[in-house]
Formats: structure tokens, C-alpha cells, sequence
């Protein structure tokens, strides 16, 4: 009750306003994307692929580790799709040779579990995102980042920016929303233009109005995209971001229970989403003009607390399972 009369105050009294589009860019320049600085830092030697892979099939077939540096090389060597997809298969294969991957196959697989995994360069991972970018496989990037801990990718920020400014360039924000959400479960939102680009990604996603209807690991990983990126910047963006990102986490809390919620994610364990977002609106009443919210931000909580007493039954069913598992535990 206390909630909902909280809401209530702050929606007769919020005044909210649409936000104007700026004369600003929100995509990176040709500057930060161009290759050619890059490949100049990087002068590879040119090497066969096929003595590397022979090389590395004949360590892995001993049973002996592959170096970094072999690895390094054959990144740097790719020259079209096909070859980007042998990389992913020596990154994963075993230390023990494990034929099954030998014959259905794909250079990250291979090294990830070898003993010289953790001496992955930076540059390497940088290089591998680019050369997928470069020859149309955004998709295998981002499919070695989503199982990083299969291939061992954590891209820096910059990769990350690059990634995100490749699928929305794209029109693609479903895949620029998944990237965000990388970013998030990496809590890698250090930079400034990584924050703006996965709020630009988020916002563009949700602006298809996708249907997150019983996906509720989905629609908690959004809002936790917007939330973390969200508390970095105090701005009108910045603050809508946290109340849209707190509305879907609260809704989550309340239909599974707040163990859902911060189960390997990078969020607090302590409960009242909803009301910190509901504290968020009271924050920006109280802050000077500049800083609004977005309307599809505060009818996104209106949403939410529209379903409370529905949701609060099913979180109330969820809790009494949370409660016998723990017993049988």
C-alpha cells in the first residue's frame, strides 16, 4: 500500500517531457573504426594457415600445449569467412585431444582449455573481433563473447564499442541489445561511449516493442543493461535508463523472487527495486529542469505497479518454492 501510494504522489506530481533529439553524434566516426591504424601498429608476418594448423593439431595430438603466439599469428593471418571459423575452433579444443572436436570442428575452442589459456593476449582478442567484423561475422563475435567462458574473448571496451557500433549501423538491436547485456554481465561499462552506445542499443531494441512474454531471464537482463549503464550518467537518459531498468528488475523480484535477480548477475541482494526506482522519480522532481524522465520510462513503472497485485500473488508462489527447495537443500 505504502508502494503504490508512493507512485501515486509521484505521478500527479512528476511533470514529465518527451527528450528533444540533440545535434550530436551516437554512432563512432570512420576515425575510431578505421582498420588502417591498426594493422599498422600490427605489421603481422605473413604465415601459412595450413603449416599453423598442422603445427597446433600436432602439439594438441601430442598432447602438449599451443602458445599464445601461434595463436596470435593465425588471427592474424584471416583473410575471409572460412578461415575466421577455423580460429574459433583451435581457441576451444582441449588440452587432451578429444576427436569428437577434431572431426566436427572450429582455433579458440582448441586454446581455451590448453595450459596456456590464460596467456591470451589483449591484442589478440581485440584483433579476433575485427577480423570477424571485417569479413561479415559479427555474429560468430558475439557468439564467442556470450560463451566467453567456453573461448576465453573479454573484449575491452573499445572491441565492445566497435561491436555495438557494427549492429546498430546494422539496424540490428536485437543483436546490439544482446551485446549491451555482455557488456553488463562483464561490468565493463568503464567508458563513457561504451555507457551511451549500449543505452542506444537498449533504448532502440525496446522501441520494437519485442515480445519478452514469459522470458523473464531476458527482460531481467535488459533491465540490469539499463540500469548499471544508466547509474553512470546524470542526465535525462542516465535517470530514465535506471527507472526503466529498476521497473523490469522490480517486476522480476516480485514474480520470482530476489534470488532470480542477483543469481550470477552483477546487481545488489538487496530487495526493493521498485522502490528504488520510485525514489529515482522522487530524485528527479527534486533536481533542477535539465534532468527529466522519458514518458516511455515512467509508463513502463506505471505498467509494472498496474500489475502489482497479480504479481505479488505469483512472487508470493515463487517464494513458498524458494522456501521448500532450501529445506530439501
Amino acid at each position: 500500500a505504502t508502494l503504490c501510494g508512493m507512485a501515486l504522489k509521484t505521478f500527479l506530481r512528476i511533470v514529465v517531457r518527451e527528450c528533444c533529439p540533440a545535434a550530436r553524434r551516437t554512432l563512432l566516426s570512420a576515425a575510431y573504426t578505421d582498420p588502417a591504424r591498426w594493422e599498422e601498429t600490427r605489421k603481422p608476418e605473413p604465415q601459412s594457415l595450413v603449416k599453423l594448423a598442422k603445427l597446433m593439431d600436432g602439439l594438441h595430438d601430442s598432447k602438449l600445449p599451443v602458445s599464445s603466439l601461434s595463436i596470435a599469428r593465425f588471427v592474424d593471418n584471416i583473410s575471409s569467412r572460412e578461415e575466421v571459423d577455423q580460429a574459433e575452433y583451435y581457441l576451444y579444443k582441449k588440452k587432451m585431444v578429444c576427436r569428437e572436436f577434431a572431426s566436427s570442428g572450429v582455433m579458440f575452442r582448441r586454446f581455451r582449455h590448453s595450459e596456456n589459456s590464460l596467456c591470451l593476449r589483449e591484442w589478440t582478442i581485440h584483433n579476433w573481433l575485427r577480423k570477424c567484423l571485417q569479413y561479415g561475422a559479427k555474429d560468430k563475435a558475439l557468439y564467442t563473447i556470450q560463451n566467453k567462458v567456453q573461448y576465453g574473448i573479454f573484449p575491452d571496451p573499445y572491441g565492445f564499442n566497435l561491436l555495438l557500433d557494427t549492429y546498430i549501423k546494422a539496424d540490428d538491436f536485437k543483436g546490439a541489445a544482446q551485446v549491451a547485456v555482455e557488456v553488463m554481465l562483464q561490468e565493463a561499462f568503464d567508458w563513457t561511449s561504451t555507457q551511451l552506445l549500449a543505452l542506444h542499443a537498449l533504448h532502440g531494441f525496446l522501441s520494437g516493442q519485442p515480445d519478452v512474454s514469459g522470458q523473464w531471464q531476458e527482460d531481467r537482463n535488459i533491465g540490469a543493461a539499463l540500469l548499471l549503464a544508466g547509474l553512470a550518467q546524470n542526465t535525462t537518459a542516465g535517470y530514465s535508463s535506471q527507472l526503466m531498468g529498476s521497473a523490469k528488475i522490480g517486476k522480476v523480484e516480485l514474480m520470482k523472487g530476489l534470488r532470480a535477480v542477483f543469481t550470477r548477475m552483477p546487481l545488489i541482494w538487496t530487495p526493493g527495486y521498485l522502490d528504488r526506482g520510485i525514489d529515482i522519480m522522487d530524485k528527479v522532481l527534486q533536481s533542477p529542469g535539465a534532468v527529466q524522465l522519458t514518458t516511455d520510462s515512467v509508463e513502463a513503472m506505471a505498467a509494472v505497479l498496474e500489475e502489482l497485485p497479480l504479481l505479488t500473488e505469483e512472487g508470493a508462489g515463487a517464494a513458498q518454492e524458494e522456501d521448500a527447495d532450501d529445506k530439501e537443500g
